[in-house]
């Protein structure tokens, strides 16, 4: 048992290539957990997909007012780049925490109506079936009203953690904040450090950590990464140790990776500007990227 309590996790002893023992060794006092830094967290959950989540040709129809409409990523799949471009989401989370009494003084009526028709629908499939939307047991308490989403489904963040990884690794960023659903996780940090945390997010150091923290478990040896494992096991340098011009430095040689499709592992580490990247993380770590690049690429 560790510490906490917790059953050590066998993962890295059993699968973990030498590189990585040999990290935590050189520079484990360099290295924290991802909680410390950006607490990873699921995306919301709406239990009722089909009403929160709308598209542009609902809200014209309805005539939703803008102010209740947010954008969301509902799948890592909806971009092959680490940059989010917003204007591409297809999608918007319908969020409102005014009364129908507030939308009717206020003249918003087509967000009412929106409202009123929902009520009116029913379940198609489960052990719900047949019963209307408003009387869900997951939306029948909330306030003011079974419409309004709680706080605690429409998290907002710049960073996203990937679930399921194959042989590609990609973490995705927005400039702008998003919401996301419950098929990614989102992360948390102080956003000074957004766009330096994105950059070892998507560094293949982060990906070697990520692949001995998650769980070999899924079909065809796909990887799976819990949103337990990315909290308590899952390391990653601790940005805030690294210098202004080391930051600066991470943030520049990521700069040509954000708007390029992201490829497989073994692709990637041929491209020279995924290696300058890596050469600056492991610089600002105090290591020699020519001896130790290779071993993590190996790894």
């Amino acid at each position: 048992l560790e510490k906490n309590k917790k059953t050590v996790k066998w993962g890295p002893y059993l699968r973990a290539p030498q590189v990585f023992f040999d990290l935590l060794k050189e520079i484990g006092s360099k290295l924290v957990l991802l909680r410390e830094i950006a607490t990873p967290a699921r995306g919301g959950t709406t239990r009722i997909n089909e009403f929160f989540y709308v598209n542009e040709e609902t809200t014209k129809r309805w005539n939703i007012d803008s102010e209740f409409c947010f954008p969301l990523i509902k799948s890592p799949g909806e971009t092959s780049t680490i940059l989010i471009d917003p204007s591409y989401l297809e999608l918007k989370v319908f969020v409102c925490h005014k009364t129908k009494d507030e939308l009717r003084s206020k003249g918003q009526l087509g967000t009412l109506n929106y409202i009123e028709w929902g009520e009116k629908q029913e379940y198609t499939n489960g052990v719900q079936h047949g019963l209307k939307w408003p009387n869900g047991p997951w939306v029948k308490n909330r306030k003011p009203g079974w419409y309004a989403l709680p706080t605690s489904e429409t998290h907002y963040s710049h960073l996203f953690l990937t679930r399921a990884y194959g042989d590609r690794h990609i973490q995705r960023y927005c400039p702008i904040p998003l919401i996301a659903d419950a098929r990614l996780y989102f992360l948390s940090p102080d956003e000074v450090f957004s766009e330096i945390i994105s950059a070892i997010l998507n560094s293949s150091i982060f990906s070697l950590f990520v692949e001995t923290a998650g769980r070999v478990s899924m079909g065809d040896g796909a990887l799976e990464l819990t949103v337990e494992d990315a909290s308590d096991y899952l390391f990653i340098p601790d940005v805030r140790l690294f210098s202004k011009p080391q930051r600066n430095k991470i943030i520049e040689t990521f700069q040509p990776l954000l708007h390029r499709e992201i490829n497989s592992i073994i692709k990637e580490i041929q491209k020279v500007d995924r290696q300058k990247l890596d050469g600056a993380v492991l610089t600002a770590l105090g290591l020699d990227s020519q001896n130790w690049l290779p071993r993590i690429y190996v790894g």
